[in-house]
């Protein structure tokens, strides 16, 4: 069992837990969930909440991206929410491969589960019951399919409202949870927000999780990255292929789509010193205009396998992400770029280059640290000049030992250090004119 584990509180069955939700990865179909609130009383037994698995549900897959806990707004009560906690889990890999059970999905469709968290574990799942599924259609049964993780938007009150989820077809889906239980048009129609192909129409895989930024004058932009390194084929020169980086607005509409990268204003890398400059016109986001509903680039060491294969990171505005690039030989510790872009442009943090070259082998997601922070002195309004300081720590497969390099030991690299100034202090102000009067009748009370 190689999944991978989630931990949080929710409300589940008999009150609020410590949850904790596990894939099964490669090792077999479907998740589990225990209660480890007090993990002490594991002796005791009873504190498994639940498994599900293509036993349940033949549309369940093998899990290789991460599960989600989350709190779904089912419907609303006498006026005021009723809010219900799930376990989210997308169906993953070969849930149309017939693994011996005898329950398999028949078309290659993928799907997004809700797993109701506050199921008594001696009942049995009964979909729109205990757990909700929305299928994705495939929309090539020639090429192999799966859905990937899914990214969750939330709202004030910190319930879904969206969730984005990529498939291995190139298909973006979006998932709308605005409604009330059990969320019958989450997925309206067959039409994905965006399909993911290069420049000769060929489909790219989406393996990753997306992350999502607000879009300028409304919506969300939708970024995501292409490639998988699964299977044998995908370590196979011959097979490589183009791989790209997308940032897709949604506009929030219910007719709307980008159909493709002719939609999104293209960036051009030129390699600089081993890292790339990226160049490309002005973006000014609308939805009815071709060209303005996003921003993409091809990787440009494509020729050799280069694709984006972990979760991306996105902070203060920022867009952290790394690529792989595979070893000519099998032995081989393997490569990759860092790349640090703005989120809503694609273009390189503080004008500079980007996508260095990796110097530990084949590299895991990066991991930004603030290494500090400036704060300068109020303006007439309360405005703030403050300045945040991050670098980039990478692991990889293997370091190489070059000075210089800024590798440190057990196969770690500090990559970029970036420089952003996000706004602080008072954004606006309103004149009191009677804050006197207001003061003394405070302070005579």
């Amino acid at each position: 069992m190689d999944g991978t584990v989630t931990v949080a509180e929710a409300h589940a069955v008999g009150g609020w837990k410590t949850v904790l939700l596990a894939s099964m990865g490669g090792g077999a179909q479907g998740v589990f969930a225990l209660d480890v609130s007090d993990p002490a009383s594991f002796a005791g037994g009873g504190r498994a909440l639940f498994e599900f698995g293509d036993a349940d549900d033949p549309d369940m897959g093998y899990v290789i991206g991460t599960p989600a806990i989350a709190k779904f707004r089912a419907y609303a009560k006498e006026g005021a929410p009723d809010y219900r906690y799930f376990a989210v889990v997308s169906s993953g890999m070969n849930n149309y491969k017939n693994d011996g059970a005898g329950r398999f999905n028949q078309d290659a469709s993928g799907a997004l589960f809700l797993l109701s968290l506050d199921k008594p574990p001696s009942a049995k799942w009964q979909l729109g019951v205990n757990y909700y599924k929305y299928r994705t259609p495939s929309k090539d049964a020639g090429v192999q399919n799966g859905l990937s993780a899914p990214a969750l938007v939330t709202g004030a009150d910190g319930a879904v409202r969206y969730a984005y989820a990529g498939d291995m077809q190139g298909n973006l889906w979006r998932f709308d949870f605005t409604g009330a239980a059990p969320w019958n048009d989450a997925l309206a129609g067959t039409t994905p927000l965006f399909m993911a192909t290069d420049d000769k129409g060929k489909r790219q895989p989406l393996t990753t999780q997306p992350r999502v930024a607000f879009a300028p004058g409304g919506g969300y932009v939708v970024l995501i990255g292409t490639g998988k390194f699964i299977e044998e084929d995908d370590a196979a020169k011959g097979k490589f292929s183009t791989q790209s980086f997308y940032g897709v607005l949604d506009a929030m509409k219910s007719d709307y789509a980008a159909s493709g990268r002719a939609d999104l204003a293209s960036r051009s890398l030129e390699k600089v010193n081993g890292a790339f400059k990226i160049t490309g016109a002005e973006l000014s986001y609308d939805a009815n205009i071709t060209g303005a509903k996003g921003w993409y680039f091809d990787f440009p060491d494509s020729a050799t396998g280069e694709r984006s294969v972990t979760n991306p990171m996105l902070i203060n505005g920022l867009l952290f992400f790394n690529t792989l690039i595979p070893g000519s030989d099998p032995c081989d510790a393997g490569g990759g770029r860092s790349y640090v872009v703005d989120t809503l442009s694609g273009m390189p943090a503080n004008g500079g280059v980007t996508g260095h070259l990796s110097a530990v082998g084949m590299l895991s997601a990066p991991v930004p640290f603030e290494t500090g922070t400036e704060v300068g002195e109020r303006n007439a309004i309360g405005r703030r000049a403050v300045k945040k300081k991050y670098s980039v720590v990478n692991f990889g497969t293997g370091a190489k030992t070059a000075s210089g390099t800024g590798v440190a030991a057990g196969g770690a690299a500090v990559g970029e250090k970036i420089e952003i100034k996000p706004p602080a202090g008072r954004f606006s102000w309103r004149e009191i004119p009677n804050w006197q009067e207001l003061r003394n009748a405070k302070t005579s009370k």
